[in-house]
């Protein structure tokens, strides 16, 4: 699955055929987010003696979903349970559930 930006309407594209349009319950905006828990390895270049730090360029990792919810108003996908949704197939799932037009 990818996500794809067209003129500021973020759909979801499943296997590159069928789109899916996510619409807020609460706001009706058209954009999620994914917000993802990720590490970053900075190196430490010196070690100042009144304790600053410098460092390095950042190398950050692959990061992990936390949530997926709306750009606008924040508002987060549960699942069935109530929980936060973390998984990019059940994104689909409580789309086609509950977005209009994205049967």
């Amino acid at each position: 699955m990818q996500q794809e930006s067209r003129k500021g309407i973020w759909t979801l594209a499943v296997r590159g055929k069928m789109e899916l349009k996510f619409i807020c319950p609460e706001c009706k905006h058209s954009q999620i987010t994914s917000v993802e828990r990720v590490w970053a390895e900075i190196p430490i270049t010196a070690i100042r003696k009144d304790g600053d730090l410098d460092y390095g360029e950042p190398a950050f990792g692959n990061g992990q979903p936390e949530w997926f919810e709306c750009a606008n108003c924040h508002y987060v996908l549960k699942d069935e349970n109530g929980e936060n949704i973390t998984d990019n197939s059940k994104v689909v799932e409580w789309v086609k559930k509950n977005c209009k037009g994205s049967k």
